[in-house]
């Protein structure tokens, strides 16, 4: 199966798959999925049609380009930010959720209170915790917390705390120990059943060919053509390959190729089934009736031979 797509060459430039190759020594071996894979064909003169690399025509832009300048405007009121605007906005969203002082978040981490720090919050607490870089701003500002604005001086108040970031860390892990256990179990037996699935999937085994058969057909004569199989990441960028009118992708011709097979082999049970309902039923049915009659007759025949000769032999002792 592997060697036949080395006989295919596009007729034209095609468009490339950047693939990370399986080597052929470990897709070849008895134990490999690769050895498993069911051929599925496809229209190659179409696909080239679709699928050809076009030298792209440079248009003109009109006009300068578009400057994004991200000016700070001053704020109106007198209190001091440390951190970058965008940092101010996430951190003051996730602090108007805990409704509590910065002095009060402190107690209750340097006192480990769980009625407060529950999953939620301890993972708030995290993302919200100065960064190495806004601690040493913090430590630098020489004025007192109060022309601070809130997030500012929350996160000057809690970076005071020891090692406050692993000690975070640490509680909220000791919060999700039963209900990670549970998980992890009914995720082992997803994962049994999944791969159960995956090794007895006639339709992956059907997709896989044909991705790797397109594959070598657009790669053919480069250094990542001839491919014994490839890394299934590249599953997740198939749409990002657009077909030669831009309204297509890659994916959408595959999807297209699995459904017309898909489609061909259900025809194809429907037709074996007439074919089947069509037969005359009429000899083989008569055949087994024959039989079975057949059988009967023969007990019957035995019976009354069995009769006979006690009969004989009874006249006899008489």
């Amino acid at each position: 199966q592997i060697k036949e797509w080395k006989g295919h060459i596009p007729s034209v430039k095609m468009k490339k798959i950047h693939w990370r190759r399986i080597e052929s020594k470990k897709a070849l071996t008895d134990d490999s999925f690769w050895q498993t894979i069911e051929p599925v064909d496809f229209d190659r003169t179409s696909f080239q049609q679709l699928f050809e690399a076009r030298v792209a025509s440079k248009r003109r832009t009109s006009g300068a380009k578009k400057s994004r300048s991200r000016a700070r405007h001053a704020s109106k009121s007198s209190k001091v930010s440390l951190l970058d605007s965008q940092r101010e906005v996430n951190v003051g969203i996730l602090l108007s959720k805990f409704k509590m002082s910065p002095e009060m978040v402190r107690e209750a981490v340097e006192t480990l209170d769980l009625g407060f720090l529950t999953q939620d919050v301890l993972a708030g607490l995290i993302k919200v915790l100065p960064t190495e870089e806004e601690l040493k701003v913090l430590k630098a500002f020489k004025g007192p917390p109060s022309m601070l604005t809130d997030t500012s001086r929350f996160q000057m108040i809690v970076g005071t705390i020891h090692d406050v970031k692993t000690r975070l860390q640490h509680v909220l892990f000791m919060c999700q120990v039963p209900e990670s256990f549970s998980s992890l179990r009914v995720s082992l037996r997803l994962v049994n059943r999944a791969l159960r699935a995956i090794r007895s999937s006639s339709a992956l085994k059907q997709l896989l060919h044909l991705v790797l058969s397109i594959g070598n057909h657009m790669n053919f004569g480069t250094r990542k053509g001839n491919a014994s199989g490839f890394d299934i990441q590249l599953l997740l960028t198939l749409s990002a390959i657009k077909a030669t009118d831009r309204k297509s992708s890659l994916l959408d011709y595959i999807v297209g190729v699995m459904e017309g097979s898909g489609k061909e082999e259900e025809e194809v049970k429907q037709q074996r089934q007439e074919q089947q309902k069509q037969q005359p039923t009429g000899g083989g049915g008569g055949g087994g009736r024959g039989f079975l009659l057949g059988g009967e007759n023969k007990n019957h025949h035995r019976e009354e031979k069995d009769a006979a000769t006690a009969r004989g032999g009874t006249g006899k002792a008489e």
